[in-house]
């Protein structure tokens, strides 16, 4: 047997190297578990860190959420105070300048915590002038806390390592040309030990928007009727205008028609004459309704005192003269914004104001929101046919001036409060027999002394002498009828006046007042209360305290000359609307302000030495309609002649095609109608019953009625429009889809062509083509769309915020 030497055996070696490699396999396990661990703590970290960013740049998310509906908020503001004060500005520039500068300190305003202190000047000097602060607390309120439920938020920190002490940092804000800027704005996001802060500046643009101010076009589109001699509605029919209307030279509303002016949509009417409503009718402007009119007068038939007439107008309402309703059994009713904006002591005609003249009146002013009176009432003893007859000592200045009143809303009565006290001395009755005064007024030194003394006798009633009303004397009216003399104070000036009268009416005298104001007013409402705005050059009519049925008077409201430039402005307007149909009268040269709306918009004869499109299209129609071998129109026009007497009237008809020239319901598709009866004694063309489209007239146009509406589109005449009709009613409405439309038409004069050299005649050539827009002065630069909105663009304001400086650690 073979022995083993134990030195040598290897038996235990393999035990070894599996401890030896099980030892290396557990310490690579360890590492690879130990890195593993590290990096899922290591992702934790990151995953804190990110949460914590992103929960910070939530934070700012909500600041600047807030911040867009402060921007939202003031843009609103900012456009609403530009266009209150519309009529002040005479270019789009100026209202954005304007809007520009409300903006950036309303939001000055907004996000500080003093209040704003503005130097004077423009808009570049205002937005330069230097920094404000803005409040951090205002900052912080735009951020909902319980959103972050576990973190710590701080809102504009900065840390102070050494006392370990947090305090607000710089909060500085910069007002720029183009908007304002927020420095250091700091949100710093705490959660568990883990911090993030993310700083930046966050600049605030002006939204941008458009302001549509100045207008060299008007817009037709818009437009139901133009008619430059007016509208008249004939006895007892009814119609209803639905769109912006112009009636030239004024509106006869004539016994028992209505007229209505009212939409859905926002409307206007013009007219630079009267607006006469009498026996019975009814003239109704309603909420939505813009108004522009020389007057508003409301009178019984020819030789009536009875007016049993409904006036009401509620939108806003633009009056240069007065307001007047005569005869008896009236009902005027006011509501929205009513603006008698002319201001002249010396004229009655230019002196805005609201007089009642007829007995159990009814005066509804409960809708009222703004009420501005510029002007007070006339004795209108000038235009009296009793006092203009010739004064017996031939001295004509007796009956040649109104006696101004102090009376903004004044009523007839009240002119018994300006005829000279009996108390005065020389005055032994008011008036006065003729022959009792004529030797002292047929002396002029001596009719000078007596006015004296009778002005500087103290009148118990008053505590005081009329000579220390001051802008006094003495108007004598002679009545040939009654051969007596008519003794009225004579103010020049309408305050003066007005404290006179309430005075007087505070005195004895007003018991004799208010036993007129009962008989001439018999019901009345007035809600000052509620209203938004009062300005009157003279005394107004109130609610009487004791009885709300009743009347009494107010002192006059606010201070007329405040406002001059205003008033101004509305006059401009209206001189504008008058022209051209536009409300910019800086944007009409001084040729178009001389023209009348008619020659400013319809390219026809104005003079001898200009001949128009229209009046080339029409001499064309008259020479082709004459020359048929020669000449025939286009297969899509007509052309008629009538004459009755002397009356021609010529009438041509363009349709689109000629499918609706040829259709048997041709006279309900749409069409230009063009009519030449400008001629003395020529008749108004008749519009054949209902109808779509445009008609142009050189003279009067007559619509007849059918019930329900009877045109759409736009009636454009030289003359007037006559609107007959009966009780079931009528309508006019505007179309701009129907305008724009028409205007693209084109009708043509043809001519035989014949070829010189063969003596073959060829078809027929165009002698002229007419678009229906080349008719209007300035053709494609009206407008034949809906109006634009000068608010109307888009505006995002996500777009007027950014970001400057930006970091987060």
């Amino acid at each position: 047997m073979r022995k083993f030497n134990r030195a040598d055996s290897n038996r235990g070696g393999a035990l070894l190297s599996v401890i030896i490699a099980m030892t290396v396999v557990g310490i690579l396990g360890t590492l690879v578990l130990s890195m593993s661990y590290t990096n899922f703590k290591m992702k934790q970290v990151e995953k804190k860190s990110k949460d914590n960013f992103y929960s910070a740049e939530a934070v700012l998310d909500e600041i600047c959420v807030g911040l867009q509906q402060e921007i939202s908020k003031q843009y609103g503001r900012a456009y609403q105070t530009v266009m209150e004060n519309y009529g002040y500005y005479l270019t789009s520039a100026e209202m954005t300048e304007d809007f520009n500068l409300e903006f950036v300190l309303n939001m000055v305003e907004a996000l500080q915590s003093e209040t704003v202190v503005v130097a004077e000047g423009s808009e570049s000097e205002v937005l330069n002038q230097g920094e404000f602060k803005y409040d951090v607390a205002k900052i912080r309120n735009y951020v909902n806390m319980g959103n972050y439920p576990v973190g710590n938020i701080y809102i504009n920190p900065v840390v102070d390592d050494d006392s370990e002490t947090t305090t607000p940092a710089s909060n500085n804000m910069e007002t720029l040309t183009d908007g304002l800027i927020l420095r250091n704005i700091v949100v710093t996001y705490e959660e568990k030990g883990y911090v993030n802060t993310i700083s930046t500046d966050i600049k605030i643009t002006i939204p941008p928007i458009q302001f549509a101010r100045i207008v060299a076009m008007p817009e037709i589109a818009d437009y139901i009727m133009i008619a430059q001699n007016g509208m008249e509605l004939q006895n007892g029919s009814k119609w209803n205008i639905k769109g912006k209307a112009f009636a030239g030279s004024g509106i006869k509303i004539p016994t028992g028609s209505v007229l209505n002016v009212e939409d859905d949509a926002a409307t206007m009417l013009i007219t630079e004459g009267d607006i006469h409503v009498s026996a019975g009718s009814t003239f109704n402007a309603s909420s939505t309704t813009t108004l522009w009119a020389k007057s508003i007068t409301a009178t019984g038939a020819a030789g009536s005192s009875v007016g049993s007439n409904k006036v009401s107008v509620l939108g806003r309402t633009y009056i240069k003269d007065d307001t007047t309703m005569n005869g008896t059994g009236n009902t005027f009713t006011l509501g929205g914004q009513y603006y008698g904006y002319n201001n002249n002591d010396a004229d009655a005609a230019g002196s805005s104001a609201i007089i009642i003249n007829g007995a159990n009146t009814t005066l509804d002013m409960s809708g009222l929101k703004t009420l501005v009176l510029a002007g007070t009432s006339f004795v209108g003893t000038k235009a009296s046919a009793d006092a203009i007859a010739a004064d017996p000592t031939g001295n004509m200045a007796m009956n040649t001036a109104n006696i101004l009143m102090g009376d903004s809303v004044a009523v007839k009565g009240n002119q018994i409060a300006y005829l000279l006290p009996t108390e005065c001395d020389g005055v032994t009755s008011n008036p006065m027999p003729y022959d009792d005064i004529k030797d002292v007024y047929a002396d002029a030194a001596a009719w000078e002394q007596w006015k004296k003394d009778a002005l500087d006798t103290p009148i118990p009633a008053l505590g005081r002498n009329l000579a220390s009303y001051g802008y006094i004397s003495i108007q004598p009216i002679f009545n040939a009828r009654t051969e007596e003399v008519y003794l009225y104070l004579s103010f020049t000036d309408s305050k003066a006046a007005s404290q006179y009268f309430m005075d007087y009416y505070g005195s004895e005298g007003g018991d004799k007042i208010k036993l007129y104001l009962d008989r001439y007013v018999s019901s009345f409402e007035f809600n000052d209360d509620g209203m938004n705005r009062i300005v009157t050059q003279g005394n107004y009519l109130v609610t009487d305290e004791e009885d709300t049925t009743k009347a009494t008077y107010a002192e006059t409201a606010g201070d007329v000359s405040a406002f001059a430039q205003e008033l101004a402005n509305y006059q401009s307007t209206f001189e504008a609307l008058c022209a051209k149909l536009v409300e910019n009268k800086a944007a009409l040269t001084s040729k178009e302000l001389s023209r009348t709306v008619y020659q400013n918009l319809i390219d026809h004869k104005v003079d001898e030495e200009y001949i128009g499109m229209l009046d080339t299209f029409l001499s064309e129609c008259s020479k082709a309609n004459a020359d048929t071998a020669t000449y025939k129109f286009s297969d899509n026009m007509e052309y008629t002649v009538t004459t009755v007497d002397d009356s021609t009237v010529e009438v041509c008809t363009i349709w689109g095609t000629k499918a609706d020239k040829e259709a048997t319901d041709k006279e309900k598709k749409l069409r230009c109608i063009i009519v030449d009866n400008d001629d003395a004694g020529d008749d108004a063309y008749i519009v054949p019953a209902g109808g779509n489209g445009i008609i142009i007239a050189t003279g009067d146009v007559r619509m007849p009625t059918t019930g329900g509406i009877v045109w759409t589109g736009v009636i454009i005449c030289n003359g007037k429009l006559i609107l007959d009709g009966d009780a079931n009613g009528s309508t006019l409405r505007a179309s701009s889809d129907v305008v724009s439309t028409v205007m693209g038409f084109v009708g043509s004069v043809m001519a035989k062509n014949t070829n010189e050299a063969t003596k073959v005649q060829e078809p027929y050539i165009s002698a002229g083509d007419y678009a229906v827009m080349n008719f209007f002065v300035g053709s494609s630069g009206f407008s034949v769309g809906e109006s634009s909105d000068a608010n109307g663009a888009k505006v995002d304001v996500r777009d007027c915020l950014s970001f400057e400086n930006w970091k987060s650690e």
